[in-house]
């Protein structure tokens, strides 16, 4: 509808995305071959509580109208609108947009997140510390629920950098379940948690078009753009991110005989979304989604061994008290291609395109499991419970003269069923 206009030079088109990883968005921009600029919005400062929102501005700066089909578009572009008696009001600081809302004392809070927001230079663990002190300020005068959301979107961004700290990703999704408790009309947060929660959860796949649009942009002659974080299966809306044999499922280390990495050579973290819907009928099942990384770790020079056997996960599901069960106990991340480090197309995995590490017999990229978890309430059923299992992976230390080794990494994933 707009290319007729933006090519005569009348009419010039801004989009805004909500999205955690703006990388999704250049590539799907890139898959439509939208040329018009694209603002980033991580952390929801425009308080848009669902999408789409269109809003149609004329040349004085006035909001003319906020819904967009083919008749108002046209309707809008032929309308001759006067100028108003006084001039539009405008910002005297990008950082300062937000300062009609909150006190002076704020100015410290909108500093990071328009710094967070545009990629300055800025230490992560300095910026969720700030934002924690920012909490009595806010509480006091601004939207609590808008800051656990920030919380959450400036957690995972730390997780995804090198200064990651083990229990991110999990107290990401838990500050987005805190806000969107306190508004829960607020689609934007429930989307984020149901990124990552079970399938049931997810009211379309939102993912699903990227190796799509990967392979698309490739027959163009063209390079997709990078998509650095790995997405889960979770968020590509596929039942399993790893190869379920369909029988004969056995305990492959069952009496432990495999060495421990007491070098922490593999570095596993783990977080859980539980589905955002709170159930009209209380015997109904919770379902959750788990969800484990794995990557090298870097100060030990620690990579994958591609040739060898891939990586396996056990999940005690014998353990788990009455009325929890699991996909499937035994869950092995699909092998790489020969000679190419990227799992083979005919297994569910990691997408296209987040391979920028993997060099084919040996590679560094994190890999990632996930698998459902259901509830079903009733007598003695746990509120809360720890999930144990373990790793088998091979993996070499550092240097051309490190060894390749075979081992096993025991994990415990704590899983409260409050957390919804």
């Amino acid at each position: 509808m707009t290319t007729p206009y933006i090519e005569a030079g009348d009419l010039v088109v801004i989009g805004l995305v909500q999205e955690q990883h703006p990388q999704r968005a250049m590539l799907y921009a890139q898959w439509q071959q939208i040329d018009w600029p694209i603002l980033w919005d991580p952390f929801n400062t425009t308080g848009a509580a669902a999408v789409p929102n269109a809003y149609l501005i004329d040349e004085h700066g006035i909001l003319r109208g906020k819904r967009l089909n083919a008749e108002r578009l046209e309707a809008f572009m032929q309308a001759n609108y006067a100028a108003p008696d006084e001039p539009a009001p405008t910002a005297e600081h990008p950082d300062r947009l937000l300062m009609a809302q909150y006190r002076d004392d704020s100015e410290s809070y909108v500093w990071l997140i328009s710094n967070l927001t545009f990629r300055r230079t800025i230490d992560l663990q300095q910026a969720v510390v700030g934002l924690e002190n920012s909490f009595p300020f806010m509480n006091h005068r601004g939207p609590e629920a808008l800051n656990y959301f920030q919380m959450g979107v400036a957690l995972r961004m730390r997780y995804d950098s090198e200064h990651r700290q083990p229990d991110d990703f999990q107290a990401a999704i838990d500050a987005w379940i805190r806000a969107l408790e306190r508004d829960p009309n607020q689609y934007i947060w429930r989307r984020r948690i149901q990124q990552y929660g079970p399938m049931s959860d997810k009211p379309y796949p939102f993912y699903d078009w990227i190796e799509t649009a990967q392979q698309e942009i490739a027959e163009r002659g063209e390079t997709p753009v990078d998509v650095p974080i790995p997405l889960t299966q979770a968020e590509l809306a596929t039942r399993n991110s790893a190869l379920v044999p369909e029988q004969d499922i056995e305990n492959p280390d069952p009496e432990g005989r495999v060495t421990i990495d007491e070098d922490g050579l593999i570095e596993i973290t783990a977080a859980v979304a539980f589905d955002t819907q709170r159930p009209d009928n209380p015997e109904a099942p919770r379902h959750a989604r788990v969800l484990l990384e794995l990557r090298p770790t870097p100060d030990k020079g620690a990579h994958w061994n591609n040739e060898a056997t891939p990586l396996t996960i056990w999940i005690d599901a014998d353990s788990l008290p009455e009325g929890w069960s699991v996909e499937s106990p035994l869950l092995i991340h699909p092998p790489p291609a020969p000679g190419t480090g990227t799992p083979q197309e005919t297994a569910p995995g990691i997408a296209p395109g987040t391979e920028a590490q993997r060099d084919g017999a040996s590679s560094t990229e994190p890999r990632s499991v996930d698998f459902g978890l259901e509830i079903t309430p009733g007598h003695g059923v746990a509120n809360s419970h720890v999930l144990t299992g373990y790793a088998l992976y091979n993996v070499c230390e550092d240097g051309d003269f490190g060894q390749c080794l075979y081992l096993r990494q025991p994990f415990e994933i704590h899983i409260s069923v409050s957390r919804r």
